[in-house]
């Protein structure tokens, strides 16, 4: 393999888990605090 194969390789491993995590921590972020956000939205929308 050529040196920058094996960089690219390395780095998608050690990338991957951190990319899972965010996503996850994401997702749950989105679940819990997408609803107030939208309630918040829907009360402003109500205010103008």
């Amino acid at each position: 393999m050529e040196p920058l194969a094996m960089w690219l390789v390395a780095g998608a491993l050690v990338a991957l888990p951190f990319v899972l995590i965010v996503v996850l921590v994401g997702r749950d972020r989105a679940d819990s605090g997408g609803r107030r956000v939208n309630r918040n939205w829907y009360v402003r929308k109500q205010r103008i």
